[in-house]
């Protein structure tokens, strides 16, 4: 992600895939709370470098990156980096089935 930025962007295995173990999800819950000292200090200084790559206008595309790498930081284990149509897809196709359940399809 921090190599090849643009046009990539963070979804959730579980939102990615449609399918969610609990197994899976008491899995990331630990390592995200272990990773979490680690991943504030990253997510601090993405905010931070965001902050500064504002004050020029070549920089304005580099801080919205750093801010979405700062949101990742915070909490990485469980997220995949794909392309932004496959997050569309992906994004889209759960809102249908979501929409077909509470349709009673």
């Amino acid at each position: 992600m921090s190599l090849a930025p643009f046009g990539k962007d963070v979804i959730s295995q579980s939102e990615l895939t449609g399918k969610s173990t609990a197994g899976g999800t008491v899995f990331v819950f630990i390592a995200n709370l272990i990773w979490f000292p680690v991943g504030i200090t990253l997510a601090t200084m993405h905010v931070l470098h965001g902050a500064l790559m504002f004050c020029t206008i070549i920089g304005i595309p580099f801080a919205l990156q750093d801010f979405k790498l700062a949101g990742i930081s915070l909490f990485p284990v469980g997220k995949r980096v794909v392309s932004l149509e496959l997050v569309t897809v992906a994004r889209a196709t759960n809102a249908q089935a979501e929409l077909d359940r509470l349709r009673g399809r």
